[in-house]
């Protein structure tokens, strides 16, 4: 198979993104890249809000930088009371309403802090951040740890309100990340609920999940306005509302409403021309 153009296409990448739904894969191929740099280091950047974290990572991605996550008050708060946790969040001071944990990886500590120091002096130029601890080693792993532990530990919160999964896969461009957090915030507040604000700032996906009662009937009716003023919100960003996981039942009658039929037509296409016989996912 070739394209108009000539090119010829990488069935990999189709493969890789598919998910399952089309193949078995008996048999792969690796490609090897380069190893990492020897040093990594971590700068643990404190905000006041979660609008400045976000107009933060705009202003770090600019900078050579390897990851940006973000943890907010809600998960960090929580980990408070965790025994397993307590002792990674050595870094934190205070009582954040974010925090971006920026890696930076190079060959030296001191090519770290040269990267780090410019990163910095852009932050503070634009009031941006309030207290920067640079850290390595063992120390990033247990940063990353409790980053990590962020989604386990609110979902041992006791009581009913439970951090649910409905919206929590939704990405846009980081450019306009801050904008689109904002007008979310917004929704949520319409409907009188929190949202648990987590994970892949870098790439423009954060993982949100409203905290909802799922025993109470004004809940279970919440949960699909705010999928549906969520979807909404997203398409006026020409975002993606799967842009990690897959679409899905929670997801899935969305699909043809983001893409629209041609799109939505070439991917059944696909799936009857690679699985003719609905075997895989029917």
């Amino acid at each position: 198979p070739f394209m108009q153009n000539g090119e010829k296409i990488n069935v990999a990448k189709l493969i890789a993104g598919s998910e399952g739904t089309l193949l078995f894969i008996t048999e792969l191929k690796l490609n090897l890249v380069d190893a990492p740099p020897k040093e990594k280091g971590l700068v643990c950047a404190h905000f006041s809000s979660i609008n400045k974290a976000l107009k933060a990572n705009v202003i770090a991605l600019k900078h050579d930088v390897t990851a940006v996550e973000l943890m907010d008050d809600i998960v960090l708060e929580s980990s408070k009371g965790n025994i397993e946790q307590l002792k990674n969040r050595f870094f934190v001071k205070g009582d954040p309403k974010a925090i971006l944990l920026i890696e930076i990886a190079k060959e030296t500590r001191e090519e770290i802090e040269q990267v780090a120091a410019k990163m910095i002096a852009d932050l503070e130029k634009s009031e941006l951040g309030y207290h920067f601890p640079l850290i390595y080693g063992e120390d990033t792993k247990k940063a990353w740890n409790l980053r990590k532990a962020g989604l386990g530990i609110m979902a041992n919160i006791p009581g009913d309100k439970k951090s649910i999964t409905v919206i929590e896969d939704t990405a846009v461009h980081t450019d306009v990340l801050p904008e689109y957090i904002e007008e979310f915030t917004k929704i949520m507040e319409g409907y009188g609920e929190e949202c648990v604000y987590h994970a892949h700032v870098g790439t423009g996906e954060i993982h949100l999940r409203p905290r909802l009662d799922l025993k109470q009937q004004e809940d279970i009716d919440k949960f699909e306005r705010i999928a549906w003023d969520i979807a909404k919100l997203v398409k006026k960003y020409k975002g993606s509302l799967s842009g990690e996981h897959g679409d899905g039942l929670c997801r899935g009658e969305w699909i043809s409403w983001q893409f629209g039929p041609k799109i939505t037509d070439a991917l059944a296409e696909i799936k009857h021309a690679f699985d003719p016989n609905g075997l895989l996912n029917p």
